[in-house]
Order: C-alpha cells, then structure tokens, then sequence
C-alpha cells in the first residue's frame, strides 16, 4: 500500500488547513502559544503605557528588561508560529522553525535598512527599492519587514505541507532523509518567500498609502470616509502586515502639516475588542474561553489587540466582523471629529489624551469619549448573538434596533 504523505494524513484527519476558510489556518496556529502572547502583550501594553504617562523612561534598566520578554517575544513570533504550524499541517516542526529563524535572522533584517542597490517603479506610489539579491534576482523586503509577522511563515508553511515536504520526501531514500530532507525544503522555501512575500506585501502597502491618501484629500467628506475604512479594515491590515502602508503617509503628515489624523481613528480598535471580550467573559459558561478572554481584554485595553483577535474573535469569525461593523461606525465618528496626533503614540488609554482636536472644535478628551463610547456600546449584543451562546426563539424573540435577526438576545436573562 501507498504511504501516506503528511499531507493526506492532514485531510484524512480533517485538519482546519484543508478547509477553505483561511482565518482557521491562522486561529488554529495561533492558539498553542495565545498564553505568552497574551502575557507579552500586557507587559508590552503596560510599559507603553508607564512611559506615555511619565512613570517609566525606557532607558531604564526596569524597563529594559521587562521589554525584552513583551516585545522579544512579538519579535521573534514567526520562529514560534514555525513551529506550531509545522506541527498543525504535520511536517517537521523544527523545519518550521528553521524557516522561521531565516526570516527574522539579524543580518537579514539589518539589511532592510541599508543602501539600495536599485529601485524599479520609482516615482509611483509602488517604487520599492532592494538592498540585495539571490541569484541574480531582487530580494524586496516589506515594509514592516518579517519580525512579528504572521502571514509569511504561514504561507511558507502551507506550500511545505502541500508540495515540497512530501516531494523530498518522497524522492530521497530513508538512509539520508534525516538530513536531506530539512535541508532541501530549507533552501527551497526561505528563498521562495524572500522572492514573493516580501514584492507582493510592498505592492499592496503601496497601493494602501495612494488610496488612504486619496480619500483623504476628498474635500468635507475625507475625514468621516477614511475615517471609517480605516476602522473597518485596520485589524485586517495588521493580520497581514500592510498597516505600515500607513504608516509612511502618517510620517509626512507630521513632517509636513505638524500633526496627523490619518491613523487617529486606529485607537477605537482595541477598545472595541475591549468591549467584546468583556462581553465574553460576562456572558460564557465555559472555563477555557473565559481563560483566554480575560488575559486578552487586559491586552487590549493597553492597546495589544492580537491575544483578542486571535484567541477569541478570529476563531468565532462572526465576532470579528461583527468588531469591524463597530470599528467602522466609531471610528468614522473620530474622522469626523478630525482628531490628531503630533507624534506616535501608544494605541491605548494614554494615547486616547495624547490625540488633539483640530482648530475650533471641543477638547480632545471630550472628542476621545465620544467615539470610544460608540465602539464599546451594546457589546452584549454581540457576545450572545455570534459568540454561539444559547439564543431565544420563537414567541419570545424580538428584533433589536442593532441587528436584523430576531435571535438578538438584548439583556433578557437566558
């Protein structure tokens, strides 16, 4: 009989990589490591938060140390996601792993930031520029490069699963697969997605940057319209690296006008997933939830929305675009309310004082509640109506003014 590659076992077993739906793929291999992530991320969201207020200078040695784990770990997470995707899609881990190391090695990342050796379409909102080659072939980093991201190893780790584990695999004999094999799927894949991920990422952060930037130059209405798309889609943007397509217009703004309010409107984010994950530990019967949502909503209240999005609303996917629904309708309320920022600030409580309103209009403190209000509003609502809680039906069913479905639990006790 016919072995079984890695990858018919995966479909055999059923395993969420075979499905079409790819936020599983990402829900499934994040949640072996949302215990640290969640950790990291309040020490993270608390140091940021010590420092915006003037309790902390990060040149202390508290702070140094303590940074190390919150942002160390954030840093290093494609090595970890190597090897809880290996281990998901059934290949070597610690091949999942070795890509993952190739991706955020120190000499690599260093040389994002050196001198370019060309640049092709220069003078357009794509011109990228490559600091190296391989074989003759530009390497092009993304903007945000690969430490902390997620999408890279992810998609590494799906084409290794599905074709070139399985076809070294098969190909070598058992006497030298040991070595063989990690080393041909090594050398195959980490230059594969040096060569795609890192031309396709600054494409499309190009393309994000000309289009925010055109929104916004809309006369009366840009503001309320950016505003709201960036709501709508910012945690999406983060998934996969292309919010710092953002980031470049942001700096210009600063530079060239002293203040900016392209990303204002991002600090509702964490709020809103704030405000769902306290709905979920409000509203949950089961002990695991409840034990990753808690670690999650004090990581999102510093302004560290990735334990909320991936431990809980990602995987649910319904409370996540029900999230980007909220995140759109508050934060085009900030668009409209042209709150600024005079330099980058932590996306949290002490980032919501730093923003400033634009001449004439009412204190920024005032504005700040006002749209964080909007995002935190009838999370009940979501929790019970697509956190898959028990719901009402028939006689006793009523439609809320929030949703069309008359399944909506509005208050009433279960």
């Amino acid at each position: 009989m016919k072995a079984e590659t890695p990858w018919e076992r995966a479909q055999a077993a059923q395993n969420p990589i075979c499905s079409t739906v790819f936020i599983d793929v990402i829900s499934g291999c994040m949640q072996p490591i949302l215990g640290c992530l969640g950790a990291s991320g309040i020490i993270k969201g608390l140091l940021a938060f010590s420092v915006s207020m003037g309790w902390m200078a990060p040149s202390w040695g508290t702070y140094q140390v303590l940074y190390a784990f919150g942002d160390g770990f954030f840093y290093f997470l494609p090595i970890f996601l190597g090897y809880t995707c290996a281990k998901k899609l059934n290949f070597d881990e610690f091949i999942g792993m070795a890509i993952g190391v190739g991706l955020v090695y120190p000499n690599m990342v260093a040389m994002q930031g050196s001198s370019p050796l060309g640049t092709i379409f220069a003078g357009t909102a794509f011109e990228m520029s490559y600091t190296t080659t391989f074989l003759k072939l530009p390497v092009f980093f993304p903007a945000s490069g690969y430490p902390s991201s997620v999408v890279p190893v992810l998609l590494a780790s799906l084409v290794t699963a599905k074709w070139v584990y399985p076809f070294f695999r098969k190909i070598f004999p058992d006497t030298v697969k040991l070595f063989l094999v990690p080393l041909c799927t090594v050398c195959v894949m980490l230059p594969l997605t040096y060569l795609v991920v890192g031309p396709v990422s600054s494409l499309l952060c190009g393309a994000l940057q000309w289009f925010f930037g055109l929104i916004f130059n809309l006369p009366v209405v840009g503001g309320a319209v950016a505003g709201a798309l960036v709501g709508a889609f910012w945690q999406v943007l983060v998934m996969f690296g292309l919010h710092w397509g953002l980031i470049p217009l942001m700096y210009s703004n600063i530079g060239t006008l002293g203040y900016d309010i392209v990303l204002s409107p991002n600090n509702v984010c964490s709020w809103t997933e704030f405000g769902i994950l306290a709905a979920v530990v409000l509203k949950t019967k089961s002990t695991k939830t409840r034990g990753i949502a808690i670690p999650a909503m004090i990581s999102a209240f510093f302004g560290i929305s990735e334990p909320a999005i991936y431990g809980i609303t990602l995987p649910k996917k319904k409370p996540f675009l029900c999230g980007l629904w909220h995140w759109r309708r508050s934060d085009r309320a900030a668009g409209c309310q042209v709150l600024s920022f005079r330099r980058f600030r932590p996306v949290c409580m002490a980032g919501i004082y730093q923003s400033q309103p634009s001449s004439g209009r009412k204190p920024a403190v005032q504005h700040a509640c006002v749209y964080r209000s909007c995002c935190n509003c009838r999370h009940c609502y979501i929790c019970d109506h697509l956190v898959h809680l028990q719901r009402r039906t028939g006689p006793q069913a009523h439609r809320c003014h929030t949703c069309t479905e008359r399944t909506c639990f509005t208050g009433r006790a279960l």
